[in-house]
């Protein structure tokens, strides 16, 4: 997971340095509704498609990590691809 977030990290560092805010933003926006997309598509648990759950609780851990992500790429400056802050 956390390598997922960290290329997701360093995807938005890219897009942030190459695109425009408004498509940035576009981006952004776009990974929120696939993570949402994707955590719903089938249940967890359950049986022969009864019980379970829609989104189980690492699904809402990991889109709440990516909300935070996603939310902190859009504010300001963007640190480098390696999250220290330098630009080389």
């Amino acid at each position: 997971m956390a390598r997922s977030l960290e290329a997701v990290r360093q995807a938005l560092w890219l897009v942030d340095s190459k695109l425009s805010s408004e498509d940035a933003q576009a981006y952004r926006q776009m990974l929120s509704a696939v993570a949402e997309r994707v955590a719903q598509a089938a249940k967890e648990g359950g049986f022969m498609g009864f019980g379970g759950e829609q989104v189980s609780a690492q699904e809402k851990v990991v889109i709440e990590q990516l909300g935070e992500l996603l939310g902190r790429a859009g504010a300001g400056a963007s640190p480098s691809p390696d999250g220290s802050g330098n630009a080389g």
